[in-house]
């Protein structure tokens, strides 16, 4: 592994990162909200941050520390991310934006729930986040084309990303299932 330390900087002491890391970890267990979500910001460019729905923010910390947080606040996160759920069984970004049900906050979400809460997920969540993909060779769309009367205008080839699909290859590992060569 190659050293990224400027020259003549010394070894980081073991003892300064462990305080590090607890510090951030009692930061997100005491910013974490009520609901158990964490609270997050957006900003469009020219305009001032504004609070976004804490879908995304708290599958994301889940996914990246949960293991290290107390397991009453992965539950109550968890149980967040449960209620997000709708009733067609996607998650979306922000219901108050208007934008379809979307790969991105459905495949985070049941990663989560597949790592902490596995009894929240089933095997129709593989063929759930599997729907997303765009036939015949793909990739996987980042908004479900049948969520809603706007999904034709958001579901065009040029809104798919990357990272949404590298999202729902994790999601769909992490409920069970191989993804085809095709998808990779």
């Amino acid at each position: 592994m190659t050293d990224v330390r400027a020259v003549g900087e010394s070894e980081p002491d073991a003892d300064a990162v462990r305080k590090s890391v607890d510090a951030g970890l009692a930061f997100l267990v005491d910013s974490a909200l009520p609901s158990g979500s964490w609270d997050m910001t957006c900003r469009v460019e020219g305009t001032d941050p504004a609070s976004a729905h804490g879908l995304f923010s708290t599958s994301a910390v889940l996914l990246s520390v949960g293991d290290w947080l107390p397991r009453d606040v992965v539950t109550r996160a968890t149980d967040f991310l449960q209620s997000c759920r709708n009733e067609s069984g996607h998650w979306f970004f922000d219901a108050e934006l208007g934008v379809p049900d979307d790969a991105d906050d459905t495949a985070c979400s049941l990663a989560a729930l597949a790592r902490y809460c596995p009894d929240a997920t089933s095997a129709a969540d593989v063929d759930l986040l599997l729907s997303y993909w765009r036939t015949p060779s793909g990739p996987f769309r980042t908004w479900h084309p049948s969520s809603d009367a706007l999904a034709e205008f958001w579901s065009f080839a040029s809104t798919d990303d990357a990272i949404v699909n590298c999202n729902v290859l994790f999601a769909l590992t992490a409920l069970g299932f191989t993804p085809t060569s095709d998808m990779v």
